[in-house]
C-alpha cells in the first residue's frame, strides 16, 4: 500500500555562510543579482509587543539589527532565509514538484557560489505529513499500553532515529501531530528527515563538485529514498493491509 502525503516541503540549509550582518548580505552585489533573478522580496517580520504590533515603518528602520531575514517570490514558490546568528542560509519550497525542485536547485547553486570557499556543510530536510485516519502506528512495543496505561491518551509523541549512512548522517523524526483514541479526530503523522553532508574538507573545486552532486540528486536519489522510508514506516500500522 502506498501512502500519499497531505503536505510536503523541502528545506536546504547551508552552514558557515559568512557575512557580517544581514544588511551586508542584502547589499552584496551578487546577492542583489540573484534576488532580482528569482524575484525575491524581503518579508518584514511581524513583531509583537505587550502594547501591540510594531509598525512596518519602525520595523524597516530596525532591519539592521534583526538577525534573521526572510525573502519570498511573488507566488511563494521559493523562500530564502539568511540567519546571521547561526551564519547559515536556507532555501525552502512548499510544493514538491518538477518545477519547484528545479527552482530550488538553481537558487542553491547561485547563492552558494557567493561563499563557496567558506561553506562547511549542507543539510537536506524533507518534511511530509500523512493522514492515517483511524489507523495507529505500531512502531513502539505492541503492549505499550499495558506498561504505560496513559499512553493511549497521548496527544503527540516523537521518535528520533540517527543513522550513519554512506555519504551523510541522517536524522529521522517520526511524530504524531494530532488525533487519536480520545479525540475522535484523524491521526496526523509527520515524518522529517535531515541529511547532513560534511563538505568542510577539500579544495574549493572539490566542494563545488560535491555540492553539485548532492543538489543534482535531491529529486533523483534523496527525496525518493525518503519517500520510500516514509512508506515503510507508515506500513507499521494496526490497519488491514491492502490485498
Amino acid at each position: 500500500m502506498t501512502f500519499n502525503a497531505i503536505e510536503q516541503h523541502i528545506v536546504v540549509v547551508v552552514t558557515n555562510y559568512l557575512f557580517n550582518s544581514n544588511v551586508e548580505f542584502e547589499n552584496d552585489d551578487n546577492s542583489k543579482i540573484y534576488m532580482q533573478k528569482y524575484g525575491l522580496n524581503k518579508i518584514l517580520p511581524d513583531i509583537k509587543t505587550p502594547i501591540g504590533n510594531i509598525s512596518p515603518n519602525i520595523v524597516q528602520q530596525m532591519q539592521g539589527v534583526i538577525p534573521i531575514v526572510n525573502y519570498e517570490d511573488e507566488n511563494k514558490n521559493l523562500r530564502l532565509t539568511y540567519n546571521d546568528i547561526d551564519k547559515n542560509i536556507s532555501f525552502e519550497v512548499q510544493k514538491v514538484n518538477k518545477d519547484s525542485i528545479k527552482l530550488l536547485k538553481d537558487a542553491i547553486k547561485d547563492f552558494i557560489d557567493i561563499k563557496m570557499s567558506d561553506i562547511k556543510a549542507i543539510g537536506l530536510n524533507f518534511i511530509s505529513l500523512y493522514n492515517l485516519g483511524d489507523k495507529k502506528l505500531k512502531i513502539l512495543n505492541n503492549d505499550i499500553e499495558k506498561y504505560l496505561p496513559n499512553f493511549k491518551k497521548n496527544i503527540a509523541f516523537q521518535l528520533t532515529l540517527l543513522l550513519q549512512l554512506d555519504d551523510c548522517v541522517a536524522t529521522y523524526k517520526i511524530r504524531k501531530k494530532s488525533g487519536g483514541d480520545d479525540t475522535n479526530e484523524d491521526r496526523i503523522y509527520q515524518i522529517d528527515a535531515n541529511l547532513h553532508f560534511d563538505i568542510s574538507l577539500g579544495r574549493t573545486q572539490e566542494k563545488i563538485n560535491k555540492i553539485n552532486n548532492i543538489t543534482d540528486n535531491i529529486d533523483t536519489k534523496y527525496f525518493p529514498i525518503f519517500s520510500e522510508e516514509c512508506n515503510n514506516i507508515l506500513a507499521m500500522n494496526d490497519g488491514k493491509k491492502e490485498e
